[in-house]
């Protein structure tokens, strides 16, 4: 029944909505948040997992089905806890859905282009997002562009 302003409901982790505030000191800050181009390109590639078994069936290989079933019961046992939550509790179905994301890109002729784009993407964003991750001095309006949901503040 206890409460956090920084806890988090398991429905809301693939989409990173609530960062976790740790630290402030002047202009510094440290979050607890992931790379939101790989948090969120992990969670759509679960998305578009589900909806090729669901519609093409046969294309995907017994390799994909283990690795949703991974990350299904890796998320599976914190839907009915009730106490107190927070994001780190994704990481391990966070895994799950990144090797999702490489499994799908894998399946791409132009797989190359794909992961050469996706690292370049990931690469911008921890140097974009690194700041708030070490705690280094930022102004207000760096802070505000990094901020970019209401939730994360």
């Amino acid at each position: 029944t206890a409460d956090h302003p920084y806890s988090s409901k398991w429905y809301s982790w693939p989409l990173m909505i609530r960062a976790i505030f740790f630290w402030v000191d002047g202009n510094a800050r440290i979050y607890l948040m992931g790379n939101p181009v790989m948090w969120w390109l992990s969670s759509l590639a679960v998305i578009m997992l589900v909806l090729l078994l669901v519609f093409e069936n046969s294309s995907v290989e017994r390799v994909g089905v283990i690795l949703l079933l991974g990350y299904i019961l890796n998320l599976l046992p914190f839907i009915g806890i009730n106490r107190v939550m927070f994001l780190y509790h994704y990481l391990t179905a966070l895994l799950f859905a990144m090797l999702i994301l490489v499994y799908l890109i894998d399946r791409e002729p132009r797989r190359a282009q794909f992961l050469s784009g996706l690292v370049i993407l990931a690469l911008i964003s921890f140097v974009f997002f690194a700041p708030l991750s070490y705690g280094l001095n930022l102004s207000s309006t760096a802070y505000q562009l990094r901020t970019w949901l209401p939730s994360w503040k």
